[in-house]
């Protein structure tokens, strides 16, 4: 995948990868800091990390909710790749922390650019099992996802366009209930094009920008 991707990519950009725990592997962060990038990925509390002489799995590290640490030159796992900083943060709320490794200096930056993944996972859940269900597409031929994919992308955004459309007093009554709303965007937007088409309803107009009318002599 970064052979394809990397040529893509300019020379001049900088390029942070973020990743879930399927993306902590040793050979893949040593590709990534190849391409001098810098990587987010969420690691396991299982693995081990070796600081100040010790060797100790991740998650043997003491922390309690609303807590956060990072230990910035630290070695990971058997293979004691590194040095990369290690973070565990147990955000108020949550049931259990997470734990990060990350070639940054800064655990503040690190975490704030890892945040952006809750951004990203709508998206694939909207694209596939939540929506679309592109998983069950069976395209194995890359130019056909490829148009199949451009296609769900602008229908996303339109459905999007109606979920913000669905927010309206008048249509989330009809849809949903008012006084609190366990949807996304996307969802509303789905029931709202589904009870429009069922009851009759015009579908909303305004998702496409005007198209520039041609001078004339």
């Amino acid at each position: 995948m970064l052979a394809q991707v990397v040529p893509l990519i300019p020379l001049v950009a900088t390029v942070y990868i973020l990743g879930d725990g399927g993306f902590d592997g040793v050979e893949w962060l040593a590709e990534i800091e190849a391409q001098d990038w810098h990587y987010v990925c969420r690691t396991s509390p299982s693995l081990l990390m070796t600081a100040f002489d010790y060797q100790v799995p991740i998650g043997d590290v003491p922390l309690a909710p609303d807590q956060a640490w990072y230990c910035p030159d630290a070695r990971f796992t058997r293979q004691e790749y590194g040095p990369l900083m290690i973070i565990g943060y147990w955000e108020a709320g949550e049931k259990e922390p997470i734990y990060l490794v990350s070639n940054l200096t800064s655990p503040e930056k690190a975490l704030a650019l890892y945040e952006k993944r809750a951004l990203i996972e709508t998206f694939f859940s909207d694209q596939k099992e939540r929506g679309f269900h592109l998983q069950a597409s069976h395209l194995s031929i890359p130019e056909r996802l490829e148009r199949l994919l451009l296609a769900t992308a602008l229908a996303y955004i339109w459905i999007i366009y109606l979920g913000v459309h669905a927010l309206k007093p008048r249509w989330r009554r009809r849809i949903h209930r008012m006084d609190r709303c366990d949807w996304s965007l996307f969802q509303l937007g789905l029931h709202f094009l589904a009870y429009c088409l069922k009851e009759g309803f015009p579908i909303p107009k305004g998702f496409l920008p005007p198209l520039p009318v041609p001078l004339t002599a």
